[in-house]
């Protein structure tokens, strides 16, 4: 507009005294929990209480429509939740997210899966396992996770093993204590796992 001349630029200047650009929630799910708290005290349940595998498994969908589809994804859980907690079978089934890429990401699991081994399932499947616990997904436990499986890995084989899960896109190494993350497609394989082996 001032470079047709239908805004004043002093005007602009005057007005630009704060610029804020806040990336898309899908590269910020760490804000998730921090919001969807403020959305519930902002509810008529403001004592509802929400797991972290609740977070946990959110922290994985797209959220194409940010911020405003996360207020009502809460507003649905809400509605669902027996008492005062939202379980992790209060999340909203697939077709309530808008998933265009979500889908295309459940395509791709199914051919990353007959890529691995046994070793990678068992792996994925402990990740998967933890995560959903509350428990982080550090190399040791993992370690323990498969010896419990009846895979019994050394900690050297389950390093050497997520590097091939990372080099796949399933999962992600966080810095320091954080343990092993699974990344979107990480999750959707891990959850079609969960499936083919109950």
């Amino acid at each position: 507009m001032i470079t047709e001349g239908t805004f004043r630029r002093d005007l602009y200047h005057r007005l630009k005294v704060l610029y804020l650009k806040l990336p898309p929630l899908r590269k910020r799910t760490g804000d998730l929990s921090i919001l969807m708290a403020r959305f519930i005290q902002e509810s008529e349940q403001p004592d509802v209480y929400i797991q972290p595998q609740v977070i946990e498994a959110l922290s994985h969908y797209p959220w194409y429509g940010n911020v405003r589809e996360l207020k009502n994804t809460v507003k649905y859980m809400l509605a669902v939740c027996d008492e005062n907690e939202v379980s992790i079978d209060d999340l909203p089934s697939n077709s309530f997210f808008e998933l265009s890429d979500y889908q295309k990401d459940q395509n791709q699991s199914d051919s990353s899966l007959e890529e691995l081994g046994m070793d990678e399932l068992i792996l994925l499947k402990g990740i998967y396992a933890l995560t959903r616990q509350g428990v982080t997904p550090s190399r040791k436990r993992l370690v323990e996770f498969a010896e419990a499986s009846h895979t019994p890995l050394s900690e050297q084989q389950v390093r050497y093993r997520l590097e091939m899960l990372e080099e796949k896109g399933l999962v992600m190494k966080q810095k320091g204590r954080g343990g092993t993350k699974l990344t979107r497609k990480g999750y959707v394989a891990a959850e079609k796992l969960k499936l083919s082996l109950s």
